[in-house]
């Protein structure tokens, strides 16, 4: 980081008197923003305001024109996002003392999310708060965040003064940041000059380090918000950085509560119930319905979704359907049932040998209850699903079969395997097997009370 960049820098105005050697005069836009970097007005206060408008004139903004610069196929895409903390947010995230635990900012790529790096702003004279601040809201570290990197780039500031730092993997936690650079006084042109160079250095570690992610990771310490076309109510998650868990929110409560006929008491005695039970997600804390009409539940285990969640072969896939009739079994003993039994409602630890566990509990109902007229999920087959009306047991065991033909059509698979899939798939109104008679299966070969094979074991993190 403290090394020159190879090529010269170019500067459209006036060069820095030193050091002069690495600055070169030229015209364009790129040009344009070194200038701006190297010589725009830094307002200086008492305030965060003031040390939030000093970096994103010095470092944010030349990322960010950095990356602008390079044709598509070679840019990043970067995407800056900042903390707010207004009313835009659903969730808020706070240590016991009240101070928000998201990042000051952070840098992610447009493609998939990706937490690039991530910087922290005090007022004056706190650039030791800043730095704490780091450590304290990236404790933990997963590859479900961050892929295969050692360590994450960051840069604390407070008033004029700034410094770069990396973040270290130790285990499942992390270091105390590690100094990248000396601290700089942006105040003195020649630490300006400096912090410049270290920028375009910063930006080069962004586009080395992104290679290093895998094609799908978790959005760390982003809020992802959806709000349902018809019923009015909106769902938010947040993956958390200072600790591996998932803050889900709902808002308003009353609406999601009527569209699909479940409580709150409902959501708690599941989660009660299923504590100690394998193959499915559990609530650390909550759930609870907060005075402005908002569901709340943290959860853990956080796994990997989407394509990396796969089953790659027979073995795999027997695993997943493993884990899953676990989870599965566990609802059904507690008297629930799932009821969005799809692709998105399942995710696999990270780490290998893989294991699959059910998520997004909160549509689950009671077992054979009469569904509300009108009300259907995703995946439900008309005329099929339910049964006189209810969604039952066997309901859930038909959804699993479908879930599980689609997440294996392109695996070569033996003929026990077929039979099985071929028994998940029994008409509800025919089906005699339940998810823990289904366990028993030879082609399953689940051992019993001492089985491990299903992801969100309890404790799980």
């Amino acid at each position: 980081m403290t090394t020159p960049p190879a090529a010269p820098i170019p500067v459209w105005g006036k060069l820095p008197s030193a050091p002069h050697e690495h600055f070169t005069a030229a015209k364009g836009d790129l040009a344009s923003a070194f200038n701006h970097s190297l010589s725009g007005l830094l307002v200086q206060g008492s305030t965060e305001m003031f040390t939030v408008n000093i970096e994103n004139t010095v470092v944010v903004s030349l990322l960010v024109a950095l990356d602008v610069a390079l044709p598509d196929k070679s840019c990043i895409g970067l995407v800056v996002e900042r903390d707010q903390q207004d009313s835009s947010s659903m969730i808020a995230v706070t240590s016991p003392s009240g101070s928000s635990l998201r990042p000051d900012g952070v840098l992610r790529d447009q493609a998939g999310g990706r937490l690039l790096a991530k910087w922290e702003d005090k007022a004056q004279g706190l650039l030791d708060d800043a730095v704490n601040d780091l450590h304290k809201k990236t404790a933990i570290w997963t590859p479900l965040y961050y892929g295969n990197i050692k360590y994450l780039p960051c840069f604390a500031a407070a008033g004029a003064k700034l410094q770069f730092y990396a973040i270290l993997a130790e285990g499942g936690l992390t270091t105390r940041p590690h100094p990248m650079s000396p601290t700089y006084d942006l105040t003195k042109p020649i630490d300006r000059a400096r912090a410049v160079m270290a920028t375009v250095k910063f930006y080069q570690l962004l586009k080395a380090q992104r290679a290093c992610y895998p094609q799908y990771v978790l959005p760390a310490a982003q809020e992802l918000s959806a709000k349902h076309p018809i019923a009015g109510f909106t769902r938010s998650v947040y993956f958390r950085t200072d600790e591996l868990t998932l803050r889900k929110r709902v808002v308003p409560w009353e609406r999601f509560a009527a569209w699909c006929g479940v409580s709150l008491s409902d959501m708690q005695r599941l989660y009660r119930s299923t504590v100690g039970q394998q193959g499915l997600v559990h609530a650390v804390r909550g759930p609870s319905d907060e005075e402005d009409n908002t569901y709340s539940v943290d959860l853990a285990p956080v796994g990997l979704c989407s394509g990396d969640a796969l089953p790659r072969n027979e073995m795999e896939a027997r695993d997943m359907i493993h884990g899953l009739l676990h989870g599965l079994a566990a609802l059904h003993k507690a008297g629930f049932v799932h009821r969005d039994l799809r692709w998105d409602n399942v995710a696999c630890c990270a780490r290998e040998p893989r294991r699959w566990f059910l998520i997004d509990l909160e549509c689950s109902a009671a077992a054979d209850a009469e569904v509300l007229t009108g009300f259907q999920l995703m995946g439900w087959e008309t005329g099929v699903t339910l049964v006189n009306g209810r969604y039952t047991r066997e309901s859930d065991i038909y959804q699993l079969g479908r879930l599980v033909e689609k997440a294996c059509e392109r695996l070569e698979l033996s003929d026990a395997a077929k039979e099985f899939m071929s028994a998940l798939l029994t008409r509800p109104t025919q089906q005699r097997s339940s998810a823990a008679r289904l366990l028993s299966n030879k082609w399953i070969s689940c051992v019993g009370a001492a089985c491990r094979a299903a992801g969100a074991q309890p404790g799980e993190r």
